[in-house]
């Protein structure tokens, strides 16, 4: 019984550590893809550069901004305010010029009105890692072979047990 609950352990632990659990939080980012960076954070602008090659797409976070009519309504909360793909170390985030929000996107800067708003990349824009991809698959099959050995040890000591008995 003891090594079921560790098996158990180890597959929860597994597929947690995979992302194979929650694949991002519900709630306020629950746009898709991988959250980069969000306004506010900490009451100021966060601002950096582009990790990977993808897709970026700017949100609104609640309601559409005014000056936005193209605005389009995310899948569960917040507005699609633009998308644009850069490539790796591009300038990404949000600042404050001349007392006004900017988000900043390659060369880009587009003007906001006060309100809270997030960049994510778009799902399946971000080139694979290969590195990352290669260690998970050699994870699960460590884990498999380890859970594959108890199954079979548990069995065969089953069986002479019951081969004891008689």
């Amino acid at each position: 019984m003891g090594r079921r609950l560790v098996v158990g352990a180890v597959i929860v632990s597994l597929v947690a550590a995979t992302g194979g659990v929650g694949c991002g939080a519900s709630g306020r980012h629950s746009h898709g893809g991988r959250l980069v960076t969000e306004y506010p954070m900490r009451n100021k602008p966060q601002f950096g550069w582009t990790r990977v090659p993808a897709v970026y797409v700017l949100y609104a976070q609640k309601d559409p901004p005014e000056g936005y009519p193209g605005a389009k309504k995310a899948s569960r909360m917040g507005w699609q305010l633009t998308e644009v793909r850069l490539a790796k170390r591009s300038p990404l985030g949000f600042k404050m010029l001349n007392g006004s929000l900017v988000a900043v996107a390659g060369d880009d800067q587009i003007p906001l009105p006060p309100g809270e708003y997030c960049w994510h990349t778009r799902p399946n824009s971000e080139p694979i890692n290969w590195g990352a991809t290669a260690g998970a698959v050699l994870l699960i099959g460590v884990v498999a072979a380890g859970i594959a050995a108890v199954v079979i040890s548990e069995s065969e000591s089953g069986l002479s047990g019951s081969l004891l008995s008689y």
